[in-house]
């Protein structure tokens, strides 16, 4: 996190021309329908029935999809797609 940070700070007196020799890349996983489920969970009696802390969120291993992109030299870069398993 510190190089991050050191790296981040050098990058604001970057000039142009090296800014446009710089590659950026991002990467956005993907999936199609919910990524949760939620349950609710209550006493026996229900007096807790309405209680927001009884709610937990289980995530799903759905089908995903990655997609890599990178931007150089002030334009588009190459992109790359990975479907999960």
């Amino acid at each position: 996190m510190a190089k991050r940070l050191a790296f981040a700070k050098e990058g604001i007196t970057w000039t142009l021309e090296r800014l446009f020799h710089q590659i950026f890349s991002n990467e956005v996983w993907a999936s199609r329908g919910a990524h949760t489920q939620s349950f609710v969970t209550v006493k026996e009696d229900s007096s807790d029935r309405l209680n927001l802390e009884c709610v937990q969120h289980k995530y799903c291993k759905l089908l995903a999809w990655m997609f890599h992109g990178t931007i150089v030299m002030g334009g588009k870069g190459l992109a790359t797609f990975w479907e999960k398993e």
